[in-house]
């Protein structure tokens, strides 16, 4: 096996086997034959270990085996080794002092952090750091810095946590939708347009459990308007209309809630093979 397909065999089976795949870096450690792919697997550990497992100190000794390997080079990757660790560092001691990084670099370390408090059942310090960040891009940010991306994954990853959550006080619904705002105002700076029509099918989402039907509904137009200007792929159109469906059966428009539906079987028939499976997940939902 190469690393490629190691690598790309360890990003589809993290989610449902984070352990495993934890299991088997040492396989990565012995596959990686280049700094770029040292540093891919040091994100992949950082990911796994934080948001996934919640072992940070795990995290930060895996970190430090990468450096230790022939081909790592501090140079090029350091940097970005230091964020991965402060972070690790943050999610496990909350009073660890990150003021000597660059705004931007905070920033990134606080969303990632934030990120795996979500994901980690700790709201209140998620919601914490996410505030923090949002305080230090105050200041302003060049739209090429990569902090704008951190933002915007952050803002996703809190809105997509809290939007599970079964039941939510009146702050947890405050800060969801806040979370998919940023998420928008920043995929719009640091993505493309199907990443900004993606954060507007994230708004509406959020807007229905929120139980505020017609901004559910207006977002997810936004969506299908953002797909009709792109030409986007049939799965974009697809989840647009879910969003649809959703808000136009909870504002009880049946007929407008049958035609989305019937949009959704029209696109399902047009989506690739491969990721017919979630489109049908989707659409047994509805």
């Amino acid at each position: 096996m190469d690393f490629n397909t190691y690598l790309n065999n360890a990003w589809n089976d993290h989610a449902h086997d984070a352990n495993a795949v934890a299991h088997n870096f040492g396989q990565g450690l012995t596959l990686a034959q280049t700094t770029d792919q040292l540093s891919q697997l040091a994100r992949l550990g950082t990911h796994v270990y934080s948001e996934h497992l919640g072992r940070w100190n795990d995290g930060i000794i895996f970190l430090n085996q990468i450096k230790t390997q022939t081909s790592y080079s501090a140079e090029s990757t350091g940097s970005q080794m230091k964020i991965y660790e402060a972070s690790l560092a943050l999610s496990s001691q909350p009073n660890t002092k990150i003021s000597s990084f660059t705004v931007s670099e905070q920033i990134r370390i606080l969303g990632m952090s934030a990120s795996a408090m979500s994901e980690q059942g700790q709201p209140e310090k998620a919601k914490s750091y996410f505030l923090k960040a949002l305080d230090l891009a105050k200041s302003g940010l060049e739209a090429t810095d990569p902090a704008n991306r951190s933002l915007a994954i952050t803002g996703n990853n809190l809105a997509t946590s809290l939007e599970e959550k079964k039941e939510r006080t009146p702050q947890e619904t405050e800060l969801m939708i806040l979370s998919a705002q940023i998420g928008r105002q920043f995929w719009e700076i640091a993505g493309t347009w199907k990443e900004t029509e993606r954060a507007e099918y994230r708004l509406s989402k959020t807007y229905l459990q929120a139980s505020n039907y017609d901004k559910s509904f207006s977002h997810a137009r936004n969506c299908i308007e953002i797909c009709e200007k792109n030409g986007a792929p049939a799965i974009e159109f697809f989840f647009g209309y879910e969003a649809i469906a959703l808000a136009e059966r909870a504002r009880g428009q049946k007929v407008r809630y049958e035609f989305a539906v019937g949009q959704m079987k029209k696109y399902l028939n047009e989506v690739p093979e491969n990721e017919k499976p979630w489109c049908q997940s989707a659409l047994e939902k509805i």
